[in-house]
């Protein structure tokens, strides 16, 4: 590595966001030597407070954390006090002072799930999402936006190019505005979705000890995501706490529901802490914690020309082994709410595994250096995104190929989905997640089908998702493939020739 040459005593104020994220990947006598502002940075991003975070949160204190269980709410409340640790504000209600007191503020953002999300003859329940706010020095409000451009991109690249340069992760936060020209605040929004599908079947009696079989643990899915957002959280904190803060505040969400079909998020843009119009963009880390330390997949990049920019700056930094599949995964998670609301997204994703929606996704299986990685990668582009003097622009996604040569995108079934088809043992379903127009899949399937054959062979338990693509990978042009599934209650059969 080519040392870098540093002043003794840098000024923090000029400081740029840039090297805070580099500085984090550096020798401890190196950057400790620079300033207590970046040892504190370094201190909070770390794969052993990867490993802290993440055991707590994929572990038997929350339950698989499955929406409307007390787990969930338990690791929400978790979440929010880590939050306060952190320096962060809270989000919904602020701090106040009554009689001489302080009364403290919210970060619970609170929403009703439907029956029909939960199991069958339960009742709708109240579950939280969990927002903290660090307040940025506020914007020069003539910094115009740039211009919306409906037309999609050009897909992106295979590998990123690397810069010709080093780039500053936006640079020192501006002096705070004057008494004659007043702030602009807007918001970056970092986000992930902290619930999982909880306790499954016997052993959800809370005076009973739950089966280990019947706890979905969710540690890579997506206990990685919360750990790494929450790493950036603690990071900001500091960073805040020693003088340094960006232009725009930025948005700490932590949503529950996702499993259910985005419910948090998409109640968190139906009623945002900050009003959308003053939303300039959303990252997003979902499943992170899998796989090679280094191997990640971008989606959303192609949605603002200069998110993608900024990603790639800090890409030259971290040197993640960054690939740009299709948009098949864009809509599986709580960035497409904000998308579909025309605000810019990036998504950081980990890859898909064997264990995805079982109960072998259990903390010991985490990589948490790569954890960290994640979390760093993310505060170099939330830096850069919070202190742009203009917002990102937002571009229209081409979805063609989102959905593969079906064109549909599936998850796998849920315990009670898969009870409803009574299949025999071993036997499982992916159930239609999105359907894209256009598509071959239009003509036959819509959103919620359980598809359970494939030309005669069952999709099997054990990795649903992964037999169905392999299936669909297989298929001969020109050959006529039977797919059975179930609509409501309804048994159909679908012969398509690709």
């Amino acid at each position: 590595m080519i040392p870098l040459r540093l002043p003794r005593r840098p000024s923090r104020a000029l400081l740029p966001g840039a090297l805070l994220a580099l500085l984090a990947l550096l020798p401890p006598v190196l950057a400790g030597a620079v300033d207590p502002l970046d040892a504190a940075a370094r201190s909070a991003i770390s794969a052993s407070e990867a490993r802290s975070a993440g055991a707590a949160l994929a572990g038997p204190k929350f339950l698989g954390r499955g929406t409307g269980q007390k787990g969930n709410e338990d690791a929400a409340r978790w979440l929010a006090k880590e939050l306060r640790e952190a320096g962060l504000e809270p989000g919904v209600s602020p701090d106040r002072v009554e009689d001489g007191k302080t009364v403290e503020g919210e970060f619970l953002q609170w929403f009703d799930v439907p029956p029909t999300r939960l199991e069958p003859g339960a009742a709708a329940v109240r579950t939280p999402n969990v927002i903290g706010i660090l307040r940025g020095t506020g914007l020069d409000p003539s910094a115009v936006a740039t211009p919306t451009d409906p037309a999609p991109p050009s897909p992106p690249p295979p590998s990123p190019p690397p810069p010709s340069a080093p780039s500053p992760a936006g640079g020192a936060p501006p002096e705070a505005p004057s008494a004659a020209q007043p702030e602009r605040r807007e918001v970056v929004v970092l986000g992930a979705h902290f619930d999982h599908l909880g306790v499954r079947g016997g052993g959800a009696d809370p005076k009973k000890p739950p089966k280990k079989s019947s706890v979905f643990w969710g540690a890579d899915d997506n206990a990685s995501g919360t750990t790494a957002v929450l790493l950036v959280a603690r990071a900001l904190g500091r960073m805040a706490a020693d003088g340094l803060r960006p232009r725009r505040s930025i948005v700490v969400a932590f949503f529950t529901g996702e499993e259910m079909g985005l419910l948090g998020s998409k109640h968190y843009v139906g009623s945002p802490v900050v009003p959308l119009a003053d939303t300039a963009a959303m990252i997003n880390l979902d499943m992170v914690g899998r796989n090679g330390t280094k191997a990640f997949e971008i989606y959303g990049n192609g949605s603002s020309p200069e998110l993608d920019a900024w990603h790639r700056e800090v890409l030259a930094e971290t040197k993640l082994d960054c690939s740009y599949p299709p948009p098949a995964l864009l809509q599986r998670s709580d960035q497409w709410s904000f998308y579909e609301a025309g605000i810019p997204v990036l998504f950081l994703h980990g890859g898909l595994h064997g264990d995805y929606h079982t109960p072998r996704d259990t903390a010991d299986g985490l990589n948490y250096p790569k954890i960290a990685l994640a979390a760093r990668h993310a505060l170099g582009i939330l830096w850069k995104a919070a202190n742009a003097p203009g917002r990102p622009g937002f571009r229209k996604i081409d979805m063609t190929g989102a959905g593969g040569r079906l064109g549909i995108a599936v998850d796998p079934a849920t315990p009670e989905e898969i009870d409803s088809l009574s299949l025999e043992e071993g036997r499982g379903a992916v159930r239609v997640s999105a359907v894209f127009a256009g598509s071959m899949g239009e003509r036959f399937f819509e959103q919620g089908d359980l598809i359970f054959s494939w030309n005669g062979f069952p999709i099997m338990a054990d990795d649903p998702v992964g037999r169905f693509t392999s299936f669909l990978n297989m298929a001969r042009t020109g050959d006529p493939v039977t797919i059975r599934y179930q609509r409501g209650k309804d048994r159909k059969a679908a012969t398509v020739k690709f």
